[in-house]
């Protein structure tokens, strides 16, 4: 007997969804066999169950899956999916256009840093260029690289979206054009029940082609304070939702969605560990080496550690500050059931809602919760002069915040995105909230001497920098400067501090860090300054300040 099972509910995990379908079924008494047909082809049969209660007794006593053809090719359906393979294709000739311009930028970017290097290195020598020119054109040459760095990670993942939904429907429709049968699951549940009686029928089975992300609003309100002494408060309403896309091939209409962060892909067995064998260093013969090299490729070096200093700023939103309208007051909506257990934690979210297998991405709300805040700021003279407004906020929200992309508004006005890391509850996270004009420090080369007096073989440089901190707003601000040293990676160079007061805070990367308490329309002054040793006859790379 053919019935009509309904998606009921769906649970969405980081690479696949479970179904759930429920049917009313009136049984006749004996067994029978209940067929519900036009399940995804992709139906994962070891995921298959079935489960059910009723008036009268009932065994269930097999469950089955096969595949099967279609007989009939709609062709209403075949100028929709043509329709939208041609929206795709159209759509994934436009990303491949974004990234041919954006290789030729990078393309330019490279010559432009080539061969103002090849120029500076030529006016350093002639005395007719500064350092300071130096420093900002490299400072800038690698701006523009982080810069295009990020577009193109965004266009790999717009591009993989996009190949994804071509797969797909280029599939569907080829199943058409040649004449093919589609084919499609059916499930087979058989039944014996005690006589005749109502039956609700439950069935349960994962497809692959779903995923969620996290995904975040936050909305910062600034308070002034009250008078010069006091400092800047604020409160922070973050919506937590959910970016839910999915090509199972079946749509879901009106269903109630839970969402897991469970990941069912690592499977059930721990990894394996692999022997560990320590030898003895071989290098290759120098004759070998030598014939090898013609035939490697040459590549560029890539540096191996992560620039510290440029990721705290990329974390920075780079946008102008601006008065704007009061935030509007935002609907509150219900709050997702939050259920927790030892293979992960699961959102049911408040609504019932619809979701396509169209692969686009849809929104849902997981909850909504206002945060205070401690505001200060955070400047890195080195790459600009601005100070970053900064927040810290605890999240006593009671939920964990996974880690995504949180859209950052201010007083209302959108002014860019930025990660945000996976937050337990009760502990901090932080968010920039983007630049203060009116909240500067300057950095400027004051010295670079090398000195005279050899000891030994040993050659002295002596760098000097001064930073002018200056608070133009019109009450007291907490900010923190972040300056860096170089660090040694040879055992014969050597870098020594010295800092006059006051004094900052050093690791071991060479970030030096300033705490500053700065009363309304005051300046302040900071010197970092450092001595370079090292042998005479060696070149030194990294010293291009």
């Amino acid at each position: 007997m053919d019935i009509e099972a309904l998606i009921s509910q769906v649970t969405v995990f980081s690479d696949r969804a479970q179904i759930t379908r429920r049917a009313a079924v009136q049984l006749e008494g004996g067994a029978q066999e209940l067929v519900i047909a036009g399940l995804p082809a992709a139906l994962d049969e070891n995921s298959l169950r079935a489960s059910g209660s009723g008036t009268v007794a009932v065994k269930i006593l097999g469950v089955e899956s096969k595949l099967r053809p279609l007989e009939k090719t709609p062709h209403q359906e075949v100028r929709e999916v043509q329709a939208q393979l041609e929206a795709a294709q159209d759509e994934g000739g436009e990303i491949k256009q974004r990234a041919d311009i954006l290789y030729q930028r990078e393309k330019t970017v490279r010559e432009l840093s080539d061969s103002a290097a090849k120029r500076f290195a030529r006016g350093l020598a002639e005395g007719t260029t500064s350092l300071e020119s130096i420093v900002q054109m490299l400072d800038f040459s690698q701006a523009q690289q982080e810069n295009i760095n990020q577009q193109r990670a965004a266009l790999k993942e717009e591009e993989r979206a996009n190949s994804e939904k071509q797969v797909m429907l280029g599939q569907r429709l080829k199943q058409f054009q040649s004449g093919t049968k589609r084919s499609e699951m059916g499930v087979t549940i058989s039944v014996e029940s005690a006589g005749a009686g109502n039956f609700d029928l439950e069935v349960i089975y994962t497809v692959p082609g779903a995923r969620w992300q996290p995904l975040y609003d936050a909305r910062v309100q600034l308070l002034p304070p009250d008078s010069p002494d006091g400092l800047l408060e604020g409160k922070l309403q973050l919506s937590y939702l959910a970016k839910i896309t999915q090509n199972t091939g079946e749509d879901w209409n009106d269903v109630t969605l839970t969402l897991s962060t469970a990941q069912p892909n690592l499977g059930t067995l721990p990894p394996k560990l692999a022997p560990l064998y320590v030898d003895v260093f071989r290098p290759a013969m120098p004759a070998m080496a030598m014939a090898a090299a013609p035939m490697m490729k040459a590549r560029r070096a890539t540096p191996e550690d992560e620039d510290t200093i440029g990721s705290m700023l990329d974390a920075c939103i780079a946008a102008p500050q601006s008065v704007a309208a009061p935030a509007p007051i935002i609907a509150a909506p219900e709050a997702a059931k939050v259920e927790s257990s030892g293979a992960g934690v699961s959102y049911e979210l408040p609504r019932r809602l619809s979701v396509p297998a169209d692969g686009e991405a849809h929104r849902g709300t997981i909850a909504m919760h206002e945060f205070p805040i401690r505001l200060d700021y955070q400047a890195i003279p080195r790459r600009t002069e601005f100070a970053y407004l900064r927040a810290t906020i605890l999240n006593d929200s009671g939920l964990s915040l996974l880690a995504g992309q949180a859209n950052i508004y201010r007083d209302g006005a959108f002014i860019g995105a930025a990660q945000m890391q996976k937050t337990a509850p009760n502990q901090e996270f932080k968010l920039f909230l983007g630049p203060d004009e009116q909240l500067r420090a300057k950095r400027e080369l004051v010295r670079r001497e090398v000195d005279k007096n050899l000891i030994g073989n040993v050659r002295r440089q002596n760098f000097g920098y001064k930073i002018e901190v200056e608070n133009g707003k019109a009450h007291r601000v907490e900010l923190t400067i972040l300056d860096q040293i170089p660090v040694a990676r040879h055992e014969q160079i050597k870098v020594k501090p010295h800092h006059p007061a006051p004094p900052p805070e050093t690791d071991d990367l060479g970030i030096l860090t300033w705490k500053l308490n700065l009363t309304a329309g005051t300046k302040h002054e900071l010197h970092s300054d450092y001595i370079v040793e090292s042998p005479r006859e060696m070149n030194l790379t990294g010293l291009t300040e």
